[in-house]
C-alpha cells in the first residue's frame, strides 16, 4: 500500500492551516512556482501542475489563501510535493528558491467598465514586484507571465530583469496559448474537425487586433475597435510584418456613420430611412466624418440645417454617451451597423454582384494613406475603391 501523505511542520504559528505538504519523496522532476495560485486561473492551473509527471515540487503563492489551496491539492495522489505561502514570513522567497519554472497569473481580471489602461495600472505593479522576487531568488528560472495586459507587462518584466543583470530573453515568456486554444477550437468547430487534430499558429500580440491566427490569414478583417482611423493602419503594419497583408481584406467599419446619416436625413425630410442612402467618406472620428448629403437627390436643407445635421452625424456618439449618463456608449446602433456591414461582406463572398458600401481602407484617392470611401466588394474583399 502506498504511504500516506504526511504534513510537514508549518512555517507559521497557525496550526489550523499548515503551509507545507508533501507527497512521497520521488526523485527527478522540476520545481514549479505558481504566483497568484489562489485566483480564478491560479487554482485550476496549480491543479494541472499537481497532476503533471514532470513536476516534483509545486509552490503555490498568493496574498491570501495559498496555504489552503496547497492543502487541498496535497490530497491528490501524485508525486509532486506541494507548498503554499503568503507574503508573511518571507513566503515569496521560500516559494521561488530553486524554481525551474515560475508561472504568474497574479493580478486582477478585467471588470466591466475597466479599460486596459486601468488593468495595466493595477497588474503591472503586482507583476513587477513578483519579477523582482524572481530576479533575487531564482534568476535562472523560466518566467511565464499570464497576467494581462501581456503586451505591456512583458516589456516591464524585461526591464526589471535587465536592471538586476539577470535578463535572458529565452527565459521570459508571455503566455498566449489561450489564443492558440481558441483558434484551434473555433476552426475545428467551423470545419467539423476534431480539435486535437488541429494546430493553428497564432502570432502578433495578446490583445484584440494584435492577435493573428495564421490559419485565417486569408480572412477579411473588419475592424470596429476605435479609434478606427488609427487601429486600421496599425493592423495593416502588423500584417505586413508577418507577410500576410492584403489591402483588400483589412477594412475599418464606418457603417455607423452611414446609419446615422440615413436616419437623421430621413427624419429631417419626412422620408422612410430604408429608402435613403448617404455616402459618408473621410475618416471615422468627429470632423473627419464627411456625410455627402449633397449627393442625395431631392434633399431640401438650408445652410443652417445642413450644418446641424452634419455635426450631429459627426458627433452622434457623444449624443448617446451623454444620454446614457456615463453608463455606456453607442452599442446597439453599432451592433446593427456591424451586422449590416458583415452581412454585405458575406453576400459578396457568396458571389452576389453590386455590393457597394462605404469603408475605411487603404486608398490612393487622396493624400491620406487610408480613407473611407464607397467600396465595391467581391469574393476577395474590396475589389474596387470607388471615387
Amino acid at each position: 500500500m502506498p504511504p500516506r501523505e504526511e504534513i510537514i511542520s508549518p512555517k507559521t504559528d497557525d496550526d489550523m492551516f499548515p503551509q507545507s505538504f508533501s507527497s512521497r519523496n520521488y526523485s527527478g522532476g522540476f520545481k514549479v512556482a505558481v504566483l497568484g495560485a489562489a485566483g480564478g486561473i491560479g487554482q485550476p492551473l496549480s491543479l494541472l501542475f499537481k497532476l503533471s509527471p514532470e513536476v516534483s515540487e509545486l509552490a503555490c503563492y498568493d496574498v491570501a489563501n495559498a496555504p489552503g489551496v496547497a492543502a487541498d491539492l496535497s490530497h491528490i495522489p501524485t508525486k509532486a510535493k506541494v507548498f503554499g505561502a503568503s507574503p508573511e514570513d518571507d513566503g515569496l522567497a521560500t516559494c521561488l528558491k530553486g524554481s525551474d519554472l515560475v508561472v504568474i497569473p497574479a493580478g486582477v481580471p478585467r471588470k466591466p467598465g475597466m479599460t486596459r489602461d486601468d488593468l495595466f495600472n493595477i497588474n503591472a505593479s503586482i507583476v513587477k514586484a513578483l519579477v523582482e522576487g524572481c530576479a533575487t531568488h531564482c534568476p535562472n528560472a523560466i518566467i511565464a507571465i499570464i497576467s494581462n495586459p501581456v503586451n505591456s507587462i512583458i516589456p516591464i518584466a524585461a526591464e526589471v530583469l535587465k536592471q538586476r543583470g539577470v535578463y535572458d530573453p529565452r527565459k521570459l515568456l508571455g503566455v498566449s496559448n489561450l489564443d492558440v486554444t481558441r483558434a484551434r477550437t473555433f476552426l475545428a468547430e467551423s470545419q467539423g474537425w476534431d480539435p486535437k487534430d488541429v494546430n493553428v499558429p497564432v502570432v502578433g500580440g495578446h490583445a484584440g487586433i494584435t492577435i493573428l491566427p495564421l490559419s485565417l490569414s486569408n480572412a477579411i478583417i473588419a475592424i470596429i475597435s476605435n479609434p478606427v482611423n488609427s487601429t486600421v493602419p496599425i493592423a495593416a503594419e502588423v500584417l505586413k510584418q508577418h507577410g500576410v497583408y492584403d489591402p483588400r481584406k483589412v477594412i475599418g467599419v464606418t457603417t455607423l456613420d452611414i446609419v446615422r446619416a440615413r436616419t437623421f436625413l430621413a427624419e429631417s425630410q419626412g422620408w422612410d430611412p430604408k429608402d435613403v442612402n448617404v455616402p459618408v467618406v473621410g475618416g471615422h472620428a468627429g470632423i473627419t466624418i464627411l456625410p455627402l448629403f449633397s449627393q442625395v437627390s431631392g434633399v431640401k436643407l438650408s445652410d443652417e440645417e445642413l450644418e446641424a445635421i452634419t455635426v450631429r452625424t459627426q458627433f452622434g456618439g457623444d449624443e448617446v454617451v451623454k444620454a446614457k449618463a456615463g453608463t455606456g456608449s453607442a452599442t446597439l446602433s453599432m451592433a446593427y451597423a456591424g451586422f449590416l456591414f458583415g452581412e454585405n461582406v458575406l453576400k459578396a463572398l457568396r458571389g452576389e454582384d453590386n455590393i457597394v458600401q462605404c469603408a475605411y481602407v487603404e486608398s490612393t484617392l487622396t493624400e491620406a494613406k487610408f480613407f473611407a470611401s464607397p467600396c465595391k466588394f467581391g469574393k476577395n474583399g474590396v475589389e474596387e475603391v470607388l471615387p
